[in-house]
């Protein structure tokens, strides 16, 4: 994306490029490419995906020679961040709507700040600090924010698939920390979290979105971000952390 934007910028006068991420290169977390969380005792995980299946985002972030998680938008804080940078660079390159663009940012703000508070108070009413994604961990930048944990057997291609060993020590992270909800991302496989499901004590799942895509039913009911966040991520989270 950056290599096409530069070429853009290059070969069109017209064409200004907005680097949403400014400002926020030191607070983008590392990519951790192993396979598997690496982290059997469910103490966390910066495991993450490279696509998300159906109309995913499929992007690697970079930070020069370090390899960043370009999952930030996940965040409603450093969302916030990126809608005011991006609605500064519309109004340069288009002054004469430039006041437009700020009013629309500070309402996108203001909805991003109930979002935040959302999480906020889930975080604060969870009655357990670690849950279960079977999948790709797209939510790292959650687990820094607010400071619960997801715990991942999956490492981050799309392509790799847990061994039993890490699919076993999942199992127990469940049993032992009374997990009734497996999460899973919507936009992959469910067997994984169908093994879990009944092979543990949890009784039910429930999907996440890490909201780089959409599906036909969300497109109908007019689901976008802020309605991913809110309709779909948060009641799985409350569900998931022991939260309701």
């Amino acid at each position: 994306a950056q290599d096409l934007a530069s070429t853009l910028e290059a070969d069109y006068d017209s064409v200004a490029v907005i680097d949403g991420l400014s400002g926020l290169e030191g607070d983008l977390l590392a990519w951790d490419h192993g396979h598997g969380d690496g982290d059997p005792d469910g103490s966390g995980t910066t495991e993450t995906e490279d696509g998300h299946g159906e109309d995913g985002d499929g992007e690697d972030g970079h930070d020069g020679g370090r390899q960043t998680d370009p999952h930030v938008w996940v965040d409603p804080v450093r969302s916030a961040e990126v809608v005011e940078t991006i609605a500064a660079g519309l109004g340069d390159a288009d002054p004469d709507n430039a006041e437009a663009y700020a009013d629309n940012a500070e309402a996108y703000a203001a909805e991003l700040d109930e979002i935040d508070a959302a999480f906020a108070a889930l975080a604060e009413r969870a009655t357990r600090d670690v849950a279960v994604i079977a999948g790709h961990n797209s939510f790292q930048y959650l687990e820094d924010r607010y400071g619960f944990r997801l715990h991942s057997p999956v490492g981050v291609s799309p392509q790799n698939e847990p061994t039993q060993t890490e699919i076993a020590d999942t199992i127990e992270i469940v049993d032992r920390e009374g997990i009734d909800t497996i999460l899973y991302d919507r936009f992959g496989s469910t067997t994984l979290a169908e093994a879990i499901l009944e092979n543990s004590d949890a009784t039910e799942m429930a999907a996440v979105s890490p909201a780089g895509g959409t599906t036909r039913e969300w497109n109908e009911a007019g689901y976008g971000y802020l309605e991913q966040m809110t309709e779909v991520n948060l009641p799985a989270f409350r569900r998931a952390f022991g939260a309701q």
